[in-house]
């Protein structure tokens, strides 16, 4: 092996081993879960010198496999919970979240009969804020939190915002009502999803990849 191919295959490695952790950063409130969780963060320029900055945490609890993980009050009924945390930075973010909304449910993921009972929220014991509102739109692809009594400020964070689903996960995105694109698992197509792949399986998937790149070279 060359010197180049060397520390070329040193420094692909040290990149995906980097991207990786993202998919398993210990949760700050949210119990953690030997199913699926992680962390994505936010930026957002709404325009007019106001900027929402934070992290959303995020967890899949299987209740089958794990029925005591959870530990808090979910609504509804189905195997999957799937809970998100929203905090806003204290020193980036000047303007409150009023909405936080999923994106890209699955088709029959929901009930359509009495759909809102498969959503809501659970104290988070450390002074979350509580949604006012919680409800699916009429299709049932979205699920919405509202802000409106006690807003997301710079410096504070949600209650736990759950989805109850027989559905396994697929990867949806979020809003702040304005547009904002990242991925978070949400309940997948009529009760069979689109598995997301654990967190070690996608760095075997990625670190074999590389090898069978770095072999190529």
């Amino acid at each position: 092996m060359t010197l180049h191919k060397k520390y070329l295959k040193q420094w692909m490695i040290l990149v995906v081993l980097a991207a990786i952790p993202a998919a398993q950063a210990a949760l700050t409130y949210l119990p953690e879960s030997s199913y699926y969780s992680g962390q994505t963060t936010y930026s957002k320029n709404l325009g007019n010198g106001q900027i929402l900055s934070g992290r959303i945490e995020f967890a899949v609890y299987d209740t089958q496999a794990n029925p005591d993980q959870f530990g808090g009050t979910a609504p509804g009924s189905g195997r999957y919970i799937y809970a998100y945390q929203v905090f806003s930075n204290a020193a980036s973010s000047n303007t409150a979240i009023t909405h936080f909304v999923i994106k890209g449910i699955g088709e029959g993921a929901i009930p359509s009969v009495n759909s809102n009972d498969y959503i809501g929220t659970d104290d988070d014991g450390h002074l979350g804020k509580d949604a006012s509102m919680s409800f699916f739109n009429l299709e049932l692809t979205e699920g919405n939190w509202v802000f409106e009594a006690d807003s997301i400020l710079p410096g504070s964070h949600s209650y736990f915002l759950l989805v109850r689903s027989d559905a396994a996960p697929k990867i949806g995105t979020y809003d702040f009502v304005q547009s904002e694109s990242d991925e978070v698992p949400v309940p997948g197509d009529d009760g069979n999803g689109n598995q997301v792949p654990e967190p070690t399986t996608l760095l075997m998937l990625s670190l074999g990849g590389l090898l069978s790149f770095c072999k190529s070279r």
